[in-house]
């Protein structure tokens, strides 16, 4: 399974954010999402002229991650500190990437801990930019420092207020991914 898939919807709740005004959280004040969020998915392939659109829900917990796409296609990814596994059209669960301990790309990436909301690390892993107002919110750019990680991604934008709406990311074989979660 190429990692190109699964990295960008791992990102989805990133906690960073800057206030664009009062009723915005600053980054370190946005809250670690818990439960159950939909979302939509849209792709743009290089060469492409047509985007792909999926939708889901994902659901976090203190120790994992669930990123169900439900449309077009069912695939479930599961992401624990011991790795990740995904489930085709309700296949058995096969894992993607790891070993007998956690896995790599968690590991040199970061993303685990910025899942479950922990911002403790993030400048170990990311140049993060200065933040920007928008409207209605914030926007704060991600790049990763590790040059695995930019084999895969090349720049993060992700948008919000008082939690994340929007993630927008590069890879860097020149396609993009925007995720939409619905704002209260």
């Amino acid at each position: 399974m190429n990692l190109r898939w699964i990295v960008p919807g791992l990102l989805a709740f990133l906690p960073l954010g800057a206030f664009a005004d009062e009723a915005c959280h600053k980054p370190v004040e946005v809250a670690g999402f818990e439960g159950e969020q939909d979302f939509v998915q849209t792709r743009w392939f290089k060469g492409v002229s047509n985007p792909l659109i999926s939708s889901g829900t994902i659901t976090l917990s203190e120790d994992s991650v669930k990123w169900a796409v439900l449309e077009p296609v069912s695939i479930v990814t599961t992401v624990t500190e011991g790795g990740i596994v995904q489930s085709v059209e309700g296949g058995p669960p096969e894992r993607v990437s790891g070993g007998q301990s956690s896995s790599p790309l968690l590991e040199q990436s970061g993303l685990f801990d910025l899942l479950k909301g922990d911002l403790s690390r993030v400048d170990q892993f990311y140049s993060v930019s200065a933040p920007e107002p928008v409207d209605n919110g914030w926007s704060i750019s991600l790049v990763p420092s590790d040059a695995k990680m930019r084999e895969f991604v090349d720049r993060i934008t992700v948008k919000g207020c008082r939690r994340v709406s929007n993630i927008h990311v590069v890879q860097s074989s020149g396609d993009t991914l925007e995720i939409a979660f619905p704002v209260d």
